[in-house]
């Protein structure tokens, strides 16, 4: 008489833990993915909202620039932890910009207070949230999907940096231009980490050794009299990308 053989219960379990695991896995990349939509949808929706690039007011100043018509006191009502937008020339970096006094609250949090994995740009809670400060830091995820700051990688490549130089940050009062002059990988302790400055021989030993360790040549200048503002975000595991730039003009925003 034949007999059946049956597997050994050993190898029966570690055959049902491992499709209980994948299907976890699944279940949690589905999750994910779900999220990411929610996220995107969310800040698209934020910007046919709130954001009115057709409508671009022209700067008076001496540089010819323009920036985009966002409706700041709108958002705040929603939510008053809104310090701004963050704008980027001729690239889809659009986003608003929180400060809550911290650096955890928006690391998972969208602007409608939801849970996103993306969560905010925001910006560092040493610094003051009117961009005033010689040296203000805005911290963002680096997305696979190329949200938030996922597109700062691209700033590796200077040719790249040659056609998008510029970003804004736009305030209720006020629209500030910023030139890029440096980028480069830092260790998350880096000293590039250091808020706030005064416009100080401190400051101006700080803006040389961003110009030392940057990866290209953007042959733009910065001294201690300039605001500068630091946008990091993840790069290679225990590192962080960082993007640099300086304020090269300013306008009053007219109500």
């Amino acid at each position: 008489m034949n007999r059946k053989k049956h597997g050994k219960p050993g190898n029966r379990v570690l055959l049902l833990t491992g499709i209980i695991l994948i299907a976890l896995a699944g279940y949690q990349l589905i999750i994910k993915t779900e999220n990411y939509h929610s996220s995107n949808q969310l800040y698209e929706e934020l910007n046919n909202k709130y954001v009115d690039e057709d409508g671009e007011v022209n700067s008076q100043d001496e540089m010819d620039w323009t920036f985009p018509h966002v409706d700041i006191e709108a958002l705040q009502k929603e939510n008053p932890d809104v310090a701004g937008w963050l704008y980027f020339e001729n690239e889809k970096i659009s986003y608003p910009l929180m400060y809550s006094g911290d650096d955890d609250t928006y690391l998972h949090t969208a602007m409608d207070g939801s849970y996103a994995y993306a969560g905010a740009l925001f910006v560092e809670g040493e610094n003051s949230p009117d961009f005033e400060d010689s040296h203000t830091i805005i911290y963002g995820h680096n997305m696979r999907n190329l949200s938030m700051f996922g597109r700062l990688r691209y700033y590796r490549k200077e040719d790249y940096y040659r056609k998008h130089p510029y970003f804004q940050i736009i305030t209720a009062d006020s629209a500030y231009r910023y030139q890029i002059f440096s980028c480069e990988d830092v260790a998350v302790d880096s000293f590039i980490y250091q808020v706030p400055f005064g416009a100080d021989r401190d400051f101006s030993d700080f803006i040389g050794k961003l110009y030392q360790q940057s990866l290209y040549d953007t042959g733009v200048s910065a001294d201690k009299n300039d605001k500068i503002v630091t946008l990091s975000t993840c790069s290679q595991s225990g590192r962080r990308f960082v993007v640099h730039g300086v304020r090269v003009a300013e306008e009053r925003i007219k109500r």
